[in-house]
């Protein structure tokens, strides 16, 4: 999870910035993982498809 949110810690923050999302537990990459995983949340990374 703390991979994940990592690689895309840019767009949570624009996300901020621009409307508030993903919201105020987001004040570290730890503390949204530990938020995630609290709520039984799972990430799923998908980076490419094989459908052609």
């Amino acid at each position: 999870m703390e991979d994940l949110l990592a690689r895309e810690a840019e767009n949570l923050a624009e996300g901020t910035r621009l409307s508030g999302w993903p919201g105020p537990w987001h004040t570290s990459i730890e503390a949204a993982a530990a938020h995630y995983l609290a709520a039984g949340l799972k990430g799923y990374d998908l980076l490419e498809s094989s459908c052609r």
